[in-house]
């Protein structure tokens, strides 16, 4: 897997995913100048990317994390796509770790890289209040 953050912006490469997400290169849980970049300093639209995406978080975790089934490995790719897209790019490469081998249980690892990242999340959004 490759991803390629545009003009400026890094390249990181993964060439193996174990099927409990591990990576031969790991980043943060969460890239906050990677989501910057791709918001171009609109913080309204920061804050409704992160809100849109801990709902697909909150939505794909059950079956992310489920026994191996055919739904799991389309959710992993949904997931994958929605953290490339805001820099979760630790729990992107968990995912697609779980969407190759979709016939395998998953370690605790992905649980726990979609917990962390869900908690990284939500301590950037904007308190309601």
């Amino acid at each position: 897997m490759t991803n390629q953050a545009g003009a400026g912006g890094s390249t990181t490469s993964v060439d193996s995913v174990g099927s409990d997400g591990s990576a031969a290169s790991q980043t943060t849980v969460l890239d906050p100048e990677y989501l910057d970049r791709q918001v171009q300093g609109d913080e309204p639209l920061r804050h409704e990317l992160l809100r849109l995406f801990a709902e697909r978080l909150t939505a794909m975790a059950p079956l992310v994390c489920g026994p191996p089934s055919p739904q799991r490995s389309a959710a992993a790719h949904t997931l994958k796509g929605a953290c490339l897209a805001i820099g979760a790019f630790a729990l992107a490469y968990a995912c697609d770790g779980v969407e190759r081998n979709a016939g395998q249980e998953i370690g605790e690892r992905v649980a726990r890289l979609i917990a962390e990242t869900q908690r990284r999340v939500l301590e950037l959004l904007p308190q309601r209040g």
